[in-house]
């Protein structure tokens, strides 16, 4: 907690990629699977300017675990049998309609920690990165709805099929480091 652990650089052509290594890092885990479950290092990244100064500086939370789905084993985080036990939420209410409502975030996840609930599946839209945040933060592990809100024609399987491959790798890219979408 607030040590370094990794240190990189990155290529001059960013579509190279970058790589850093933790040795024996503190693994993210869902609520209830573990006594420090949700723990989050913060990535920090510095832009340097020509003159070798920091121009820039970009801050980002990540969690490190692995997630894999056996037939023999069923879904795995971190190596360990998960059970997601939870409810498909919508971001919306009664008292404000549809939209992101923090209050409302906040009272659905205490909810979820009331009855013991680890997970929650997205519905019908994109959510908000702030909400998708509290549930790195928390330990909520997602199961993120590939939106078909819209769809309509006379293919409707193929229209589907395309759509939901396009929005599927988008939904990669937009999470790709978000620790509780598997």
């Amino acid at each position: 907690r607030g040590t370094m652990v990794a240190r990189g650089r990155m290529p001059a052509d960013p579509r190279r990629g970058g790589r850093l290594n933790v040795q024996d890092p503190e693994l993210w885990w869902p609520r209830f699977m573990s006594d420090t479950p949700a723990y989050m290092y913060t990535i920090t990244v510095e832009v340097l300017a020509s003159d070798g100064n920091v121009s820039d500086v970009y801050r980002l939370p990540y969690g490190i675990r692995t997630v894999s789905a056996r037939s023999d084993q069923g879904f795995l985080i971190n190596g360990q049998p998960f059970y997601f036990h939870g409810f498909g939420k919508h971001e919306d209410s009664d008292i404000r309609g549809r939209g992101l409502d923090l209050p409302m975030v906040i009272k659905d996840f205490n909810l979820l920690d009331w009855i013991g609930g680890n997970s929650i599946r997205t519905t019908h839209y994109p959510y908000s990165e702030e909400v998708m945040l509290m549930c790195d933060q928390l330990g909520i592990v997602v199961i993120d709805e590939a939106p078909a809100v819209g769809l309509q024609g006379h293919n409707m399987v193929r229209e589907t099929l395309v759509k939901h491959l396009e929005v599927i790798s988008e939904m990669i890219s937009r999470h790709v480091f978000d620790p509780p979408l598997p």
